[in-house]
């Protein structure tokens, strides 16, 4: 929407860790970040922009898919493939397994969903996710999503920026973001 609206506009994306977005958006490297959760400083302003849940995925071929649900009991030992740059995603896997006692068998750390998707496609393992990076496979079946109850938490996102300066550009984006977002939240 925001580059329909502004056509001539270059959007310039940069990828970090979390932990080092706050610092890109304070140093004016970046004018907008993305987080999981609104950062501690005074001189930066957060808006909720997207609201998603994990889930866990397997391929159409995997056993597991004959049930209609599985507890993270029916996991142990089960090989998983991991985003390893992704880390609040890992955390939160891998937080979840040893909460509940259990072994993570983690048999690939890959540096996208993208890869994710393709290595549960190929029956090599399970994946835990966010489920927008998957809702199109899931859709036309080429992913399979099976309910979990301890994944039944919602993860949410933020926009962040200075609150001293932003540009009319990155301005007409957050108020992009946030109607997007108010809009989305209406509709659940």
């Amino acid at each position: 929407h925001f580059m329909q609206i502004l056509p001539d506009i270059k959007i310039s994306i940069r990828r970090a860790r979390l932990d080092e977005v706050p610092g890109m958006v304070l140093d004016r490297e970046v004018q907008i970040g993305f987080l999981k959760v609104a950062p501690a400083f005074q001189e930066l302003e957060s808006v909720d922009v997207h609201s998603d849940r994990m889930t866990l995925i397997a391929s159409p071929n995997h056993p597991l898919t004959a049930n209609t649900s599985v507890a993270i009991k029916d996991l142990d030992g089960v090989p998983f493939v991991v985003h390893h740059l992704c880390s609040s995603t890992e955390e939160f896997v891998l937080r979840l397994f040893r909460q509940n006692g259990i072994r993570c068998h983690v048999i690939s750390e890959l540096r996208s969903f993208e890869s994710i998707k393709r290595f549960v496609l190929g029956n090599v393992g399970l994946a835990i996710v966010p489920r927008i990076t998957v809702m199109p496979e899931v859709r036309t079946g080429l992913l399979v999503e099976i309910r979990m109850p301890e994944l039944n938490l919602h993860r949410g996102t933020v926009m962040t920026y200075r609150r001293d300066y932003i540009s009319d550009m990155a301005s007409c984006m957050i108020e992009i973001m946030r109607n997007k977002y108010m809009h989305a939240q209406a509709r659940m």
